[in-house]
Order: structure tokens, then sequence, then C-alpha cells
């Protein structure tokens, strides 16, 4: 009777656990995502700030002539 009490103890242990290390992955899943996204968002930025600069390169080399 003891061996059947540890037996449903083990398996609830190994619920939680199986439990936690899913929203454990979903966090990290989910922070890479985030992370993804605000790097597209840095991009965005940078390459309007390249292309700014183009333009300013452009217009100060035509001044120059």
């Amino acid at each position: 009777n003891s061996k059947s009490r540890s037996r449903i103890k083990e398996g609830e242990i190994m619920e939680l656990s199986l439990g936690i290390s899913i929203l454990l992955t979903m966090a990290i899943l989910f922070g890479c995502l985030w992370i993804l996204g605000e790097l597209r968002e840095c991009r965005k930025i940078i390459n309007k700030m390249q292309r700014r600069s183009r333009k300013y390169m452009r217009e100060v080399v035509s001044n120059d002539e």
C-alpha cells in the first residue's frame, strides 16, 4: 500500500516538472520571438538612416561640383 502511494507521488512530481518544463520552454520561445521583432524594428531604423546618409552624401558631392 505504501508503494502505491509513493508511485502516485512520483507521478505527481513528474507531471509538475513536465508542466514547469513546458512553461519555461514557452517563455523562452516567446522571448526569442519578441527579440526577433525588436531586431526587425532596429533593422528598419538602420536602413532609414543609411538611406538618409546616402542622400546626404549625394547632395554634398553634387554641391562640390
